[in-house]
């Protein structure tokens, strides 16, 4: 877990003038600032819950329970096999399609438990993307015909179809994944998630009770101690999108 603070100043003259004025709006302006400091601190829960999806493909933030990336190969204690929960060993980190979403969840339904027994199939399924992608994403929720060929049929990645199978999909716009990681994005599997993914925390964002005062200026100050922990790799795929070999 990690400590993340905040200040918010309020200095003699900024107490004495706001005493004088007859406008409210003064003290509105003052509890919207101090609105603002609480939500900076929200804002670090928002990030790093977004920086599990996209550096997971590495180790510099966070590590699922075996000391690997969140997305990587992973080895199943009970039988010594090996499992990817990106597209594997020979493919690509695929761009998002509604191809590349169908494989995905037919990867997931492959998952195992370290005894080396399958997962129950997957049922409900969020789709976290980028905002440059989120469009790109509820087109293929919302796109019910396939390729343009002279079989026609249904697009498999579609809400409607997937819906056929049993499965409950949408997407999930990740506002704050940085423009770089744009193209990343990942499936996650709410029901699998409840039990391998939480945010934990000492406590959420809050203030001091007591300010400190220093010349007559008030220094109000907060924190928030908290990260997220994996205790698996089951519920989620994902990819880079940059179509590079695996």
């Amino acid at each position: 877990m990690r400590k993340y603070t905040a200040k918010f100043i309020v200095t003699k003259e900024d107490q004495h003038w706001l005493m004088k004025s007859a406008n409210s709006k003064r003290m509105m302006d003052l509890r919207n600032l101090a609105n603002g400091f609480i939500a900076s601190m929200n804002q670090r829960w928002n990030e790093d819950a977004c920086k599990v999806f996209y550096l997971g493909h590495g180790t510099t933030f966070l590590t699922v329970g075996n000391s690997e990336a969140l997305y990587a190969s992973h080895t199943i204690k009970g039988t010594g096999d090996t499992q990817y929960n990106n597209f594997g060993s020979g493919d690509t980190q695929r761009a998002l399609s509604a191809t590349a979403v169908v494989d995905g969840i037919a990867k997931m339904n492959r998952f195992q438990d370290h005894n080396g027994v399958q997962l129950l199939p997957v049922r409900n399924i969020n789709i976290i993307v980028s905002p440059e992608n989120i469009s790109v994403a509820n087109e293929i929720l919302t796109s019910r015909q396939g390729p343009t060929n002279a079989n026609l049929g249904l697009q498999q990645g579609s809400a409607e179809a997937l819906a056929k199978r049993g499965i409950t999909i949408r997407a999930i716009e990740a506002a704050d994944i940085p423009y770089a990681y744009k193209n990343y994005w990942a499936l996650v599997e709410t029901n699998r998630a409840k039990s391998r993914a939480f945010m934990a925390y000492a406590w959420k964002p809050e203030m001091d009770e007591e300010p400190e005062i220093q010349n007559g200026t008030r220094i109000y100050a907060g924190s928030t101690v908290f990260g997220p922990v994996l205790l698996g790799w089951q519920w989620t795929l994902g990819s880079t999108g940059a179509g590079t070999g695996i």
